[in-house]
Protein backbone atom coordinates (compact mmCIF):
# COMPACT_ATOMS: atom_id res chain seq x y z
CA UNK A 1 0.00 0.00 0.00
CA UNK A 2 1.53 3.24 -1.24
CA UNK A 3 1.90 5.73 2.14
CA UNK A 4 0.47 9.44 2.37
CA UNK A 5 2.45 12.30 3.58
CA UNK A 6 1.60 15.23 4.89
CA UNK A 7 4.13 17.82 5.61
CA UNK A 8 3.17 21.25 7.24
CA UNK A 9 3.37 24.47 5.38
CA UNK A 10 3.24 26.56 9.00
CA UNK A 11 5.68 29.82 8.06
CA UNK A 12 5.33 28.96 4.40
CA UNK A 13 4.34 31.53 1.15
CA UNK A 14 1.56 29.72 -0.58
CA UNK A 15 -0.69 31.50 -3.60
CA UNK A 16 -3.23 30.06 -5.88
CA UNK A 17 -2.73 27.42 -7.61
CA UNK A 18 -3.04 27.83 -11.42
CA UNK A 19 -5.72 25.11 -12.02
CA UNK A 20 -7.92 27.23 -10.00
CA UNK A 21 -6.90 30.57 -12.84
CA UNK A 22 -9.51 31.34 -15.55
CA UNK A 23 -9.11 33.50 -18.71
CA UNK A 24 -11.95 34.83 -20.14
CA UNK A 25 -13.31 37.71 -21.86
CA UNK A 26 -14.45 40.74 -19.71
CA UNK A 27 -16.68 43.90 -20.99
CA UNK A 28 -14.57 46.54 -21.75
CA UNK A 29 -17.17 49.27 -20.46
CA UNK A 30 -14.90 52.45 -21.38
CA UNK A 31 -14.30 51.38 -25.17
CA UNK A 32 -17.93 49.63 -25.87
CA UNK A 33 -20.44 52.02 -27.71
CA UNK A 34 -24.04 53.09 -25.29
CA UNK A 35 -27.33 55.14 -26.79
CA UNK A 36 -28.60 57.86 -25.58
CA UNK A 37 -30.31 55.76 -23.13
CA UNK A 38 -27.62 54.04 -21.62
CA UNK A 39 -28.15 51.01 -23.82
CA UNK A 40 -24.90 48.85 -24.74
CA UNK A 41 -24.95 49.09 -28.64
CA UNK A 42 -21.39 47.98 -29.16
CA UNK A 43 -19.53 45.47 -27.03
CA UNK A 44 -15.69 45.76 -26.65
CA UNK A 45 -14.24 42.93 -24.55
CA UNK A 46 -11.23 42.79 -22.98
CA UNK A 47 -9.18 39.58 -23.39
CA UNK A 48 -7.22 37.04 -21.23
CA UNK A 49 -8.33 38.59 -17.99
CA UNK A 50 -7.82 35.91 -15.59
CA UNK A 51 -9.76 35.24 -12.37
CA UNK A 52 -10.26 32.86 -10.44
CA UNK A 53 -12.50 29.63 -11.09
CA UNK A 54 -13.65 28.74 -7.76
CA UNK A 55 -16.28 31.07 -5.89
CA UNK A 56 -15.16 30.67 -2.46
CA UNK A 57 -11.98 31.74 -3.37
CA UNK A 58 -12.69 34.40 -5.76
CA UNK A 59 -14.97 36.00 -3.46
CA UNK A 60 -12.33 36.71 -0.77
CA UNK A 61 -8.93 36.21 -2.62
CA UNK A 62 -9.64 38.52 -5.50
CA UNK A 63 -5.68 39.43 -6.49
CA UNK A 64 -4.46 35.93 -8.62
CA UNK A 65 -0.84 37.09 -8.03
CA UNK A 66 -0.96 37.31 -4.36
CA UNK A 67 1.54 35.29 -1.94
CA UNK A 68 -0.42 34.70 1.54
CA UNK A 69 1.64 33.28 5.05
CA UNK A 70 0.58 30.65 6.46
CA UNK A 71 -0.16 31.03 10.13
CA UNK A 72 -1.13 27.57 10.76
CA UNK A 73 -2.22 24.13 9.76
CA UNK A 74 -4.15 21.07 10.18
CA UNK A 75 -4.85 17.64 8.79
CA UNK A 76 -8.64 17.10 9.80
CA UNK A 77 -12.46 18.24 8.86
CA UNK A 78 -13.43 21.58 8.33
CA UNK A 79 -16.67 22.08 10.63
CA UNK A 80 -18.29 25.42 9.19
CA UNK A 81 -20.63 23.54 6.87
CA UNK A 82 -21.99 21.47 9.91
CA UNK A 83 -25.26 23.17 11.43
CA UNK A 84 -26.83 20.40 13.69
CA UNK A 85 -25.72 17.19 15.14
CA UNK A 86 -23.62 15.03 12.39
CA UNK A 87 -22.68 11.26 13.00
CA UNK A 88 -18.68 11.22 12.56
CA UNK A 89 -18.88 8.75 9.85
CA UNK A 90 -21.04 11.31 7.80
CA UNK A 91 -18.64 14.01 7.95
CA UNK A 92 -16.09 14.83 4.79
CA UNK A 93 -12.56 12.42 4.87
CA UNK A 94 -10.08 14.62 6.59
CA UNK A 95 -7.63 16.98 4.78
CA UNK A 96 -4.73 19.09 4.76
CA UNK A 97 -6.28 22.95 5.78
CA UNK A 98 -4.75 26.20 5.55
CA UNK A 99 -5.17 29.06 7.96
CA UNK A 100 -3.35 32.19 6.22
CA UNK A 101 -2.14 35.31 8.04
CA UNK A 102 -3.20 37.89 5.33
CA UNK A 103 -7.24 38.14 4.52
CA UNK A 104 -9.96 36.60 5.80
CA UNK A 105 -9.10 34.70 8.41
CA UNK A 106 -10.99 31.06 7.71
CA UNK A 107 -9.78 27.62 7.18
CA UNK A 108 -9.16 27.10 2.99
CA UNK A 109 -8.35 23.41 1.80
CA UNK A 110 -4.75 23.27 0.86
CA UNK A 111 -5.62 21.66 -2.19
CA UNK A 112 -5.93 24.77 -3.80
CA UNK A 113 -2.82 26.37 -2.97
CA UNK A 114 1.11 25.66 -3.77
CA UNK A 115 3.88 26.30 -1.98
CA UNK A 116 6.13 29.48 -3.23
CA UNK A 117 9.72 28.29 -3.31
CA UNK A 118 12.34 30.96 -3.05
CA UNK A 119 15.68 29.76 -4.97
Amino acid sequence: MEKKVIKSWKGSRVRIKSEYLRIESELDEDASDYDDDGNLINSVFKDNVTCIAHNGLSSVLDDITAEFQVVSDVYGVDLYYVREDTELQDLREPQHLIILKEGYSYVWDAKWFEVVKRY
